[in-house]
């Protein structure tokens, strides 16, 4: 299993390189930022792989001391399967195990080095920019910046 250090670090998640430090996810060249409590969700799961992390752990640890609804993690989930592809009705990523949590399925591998990935003007890549409009990450009309929700 990867160190929480490492992990950090970035990692593999299938075709996706996962960049925790810069908020990113790439694929194809292609960069998707994320908000920091979404990728906190993530790191959280990938730090116990294939197995079950209860939502109040997940709450207790990327919430600390501050009082959030169990809806703020479902949405953070959500934003990562729909990031991630993963909408079906069998999940290869994320799967929910009813009344107890989460469990991160797909095996995670290392980067063989991690570099910032060059963005891509203009337009983004058929594969995200669906999912960008849905998040409310389409670029801003007048800076043409990308805005997180």
């Amino acid at each position: 299993m990867k160190t929480q250090h490492s992990l950090e670090n970035g990692f593999k998640l299938d075709q996706w390189s996962i960049n925790p430090l810069t908020g990113t996810f790439s694929r194809s060249g292609h960069d998707t930022h994320v908000e920091p409590k979404v990728m906190d969700v993530l790191l959280a799961l990938a730090r116990q792989p294939a197995e079950v992390v209860s939502r109040q752990d997940l709450l207790d640890d990327i919430w600390p001391d501050v009082v959030v609804t169990d809806d703020v993690l479902t949405r953070c989930i959500s934003e990562l399967r729909t990031l991630l592809g993963d909408t079906g009705k069998t999940r290869t990523y994320i799967r929910t195990i009813p009344k107890r949590g989460y469990s991160l399925i797909m095996p995670i591998g290392d980067l063989d080095t991690l570099s910032p990935t060059p963005q891509k003007r203009g337009n983004a890549s058929p594969d995200t920019s669906e999912i960008e409009n849905h998040l409310g990450n389409a670029p801003d009309k007048q800076t043409g910046k990308k805005l997180l929700i």
